[in-house]
């Protein structure tokens, strides 16, 4: 009975808008160009009106379990629709010769270079369709560039007495006039080294109450 509940409380609700217009691209189909574009436009409408990813997802599944022909939009592409209409919207003179599954690409490529919050002005500082192809970086330079700037703990390789670290730390700062700001790797560091003193004024306060 529980596990009824749960199955209930998990399902995920389905527009039904996006299920009809969906109905109607599958019905088209692969090479409907012109329907798999307003097929984004109104997703991208509805997404706006607050439908969620998984409800879009959930919407388009539900029509594709006894389909042998996979239409030109999957359930995979929800992620990217809003990105893709705000391409479509900007370069709407161009649109009309591209395949909308390759602004659906692009889209990934933006969100995955961009994030979903720098999409927006990445697109509307670019001309045209192409200079926009060119200027994003493919799904895996994103994907080196990121990994590779992940921040590298590095651990601590030799035990140091406490007063010497201390002092020469106390010597360095003594040397140096602090000018300018600090950037974000910066501002990690300085909470690392705000960190590290807690610690140490801890350590000295339960040495004494062990004294």
């Amino acid at each position: 009975m529980a596990t009824k509940e749960k199955a209930v409380k998990e399902a995920v609700k389905e527009n039904q808008v996006i299920k009809t217009e969906y109905s109607e691209l599958i019905a088209s189909g692969v090479d409907s160009n012109s329907q798999g574009i307003q097929f984004v436009q109104l997703v991208a409408k509805e997404m706006a009106s607050g439908t969620t990813v998984r409800e879009v997802k959930a919407s388009m599944k539900s029509l594709l379990k006894d389909i042998n022909i996979k239409p030109i939009i999957l359930p995979t592409h929800a992620e990217s629709i809003p990105v893709a209409n705000l391409i479509i919207s900007k370069y709407a003179n161009e649109i009309e010769g591209i395949k909308v599954s390759k602004i659906l690409s692009l889209s990934a490529r933006v969100l995955a270079d961009k994030k979903a919050s720098g999409a927006k002005s990445h697109i509307e500082g670019i001309k045209t369709f192409e200079e926009l192809d060119t200027k994003t970086a493919t799904k895996k330079e994103s994907q080196t560039r990121d990994g590779s700037t992940k921040p590298k703990v590095q651990k601590a390789t030799k035990a140091v007495n406490v007063e010497d670290l201390v002092s020469a730390i106390y010597q360095g700062i003594m040397t140096m006039k602090p000018v300018g700001q600090l950037t974000e790797k910066g501002k990690k560091e300085a909470k690392t080294i705000e960190g590290w003193i807690m610690q140490l004024q801890n350590n000295q306060i339960k040495a004494k109450v062990n004294a």
